[in-house]
């Protein structure tokens, strides 16, 4: 896959942008895609579970969010149900678009984790290197600071749609105030947050 680094975004990172945010764009199969964060006032649930635990999922993705989810619902996951009837093609991000939000809408000054893959993010465009000391920095962007209206919360993970490879048990998380990524049982309570994509 050849990721594309000259890519000219509709829009600033982090503007208002086709009814949400842009955060950035992710390579897919299918070529290059806006990623678009949903207002957290519709598109973000605090203490849900990720869904059913005791069965293989087909959601592997790193990077195609809605797929996963489309297969998190179609196994009786209610929070993937409640992702995708939030408006057209709306989904639960895969980990690697956690990873791009993370990285423009880091809300707090906290030391990033550096530990496993956290990081690597062959998807991003341009594609990104793991996590070091003192990067990703807090983000400048006001609204997502640290007690900013879109802010991401920093008192709990937030899921990903991506189960992990290892374990039918378990699903890739991400938390916002020093972005580790871990797996985490799939019936344990976390945080949602809702995006969409538009080719670009």
């Amino acid at each position: 896959m050849n990721a594309r680094t000259d890519l000219i975004l509709p829009a600033a990172i982090g503007a208002a942008f086709e009814g949400g945010f842009l955060m950035g764009a992710i390579m897919l199969p299918a070529g290059p895609h806006a990623l678009i964060k949903m207002p957290k006032a519709i598109g973000e649930f605090a203490r849900v579970k990720w869904g059913p635990e005791d069965r293989d999922i087909p959601a592997l993705s790193l990077c195609d969010g809605l797929a996963n989810t489309r297969a998190m619902a179609d196994a009786g996951s209610e929070i993937a149900r409640k992702a995708l009837d939030l408006g057209k093609d709306t989904y639960i991000p895969a980990l690697d678009e956690l990873d791009v939000m993370y990285r423009v809408a880091k809300p707090t000054a906290e030391e990033t984790v550096i530990y496993g893959r956290n990081g690597i993010n062959l998807h991003a465009i341009p594609p990104a290197l793991p996590y070091a000391f003192g990067a990703p920095k807090q983000t400048e962007i006001e609204i997502f600071r640290e007690g900013g209206a879109e802010a991401f919360e920093t008192d709990d993970s937030y899921w990903s749609s991506t189960q992990c490879a290892g374990g039918s048990n378990d699903a890739w998380y991400q938390w916002f105030n020093d972005g580790y990524q871990s797996c985490w049982s799939k019936s344990s309570a976390g945080r949602v947050c809702v995006v969409r994509r538009l080719p670009l």
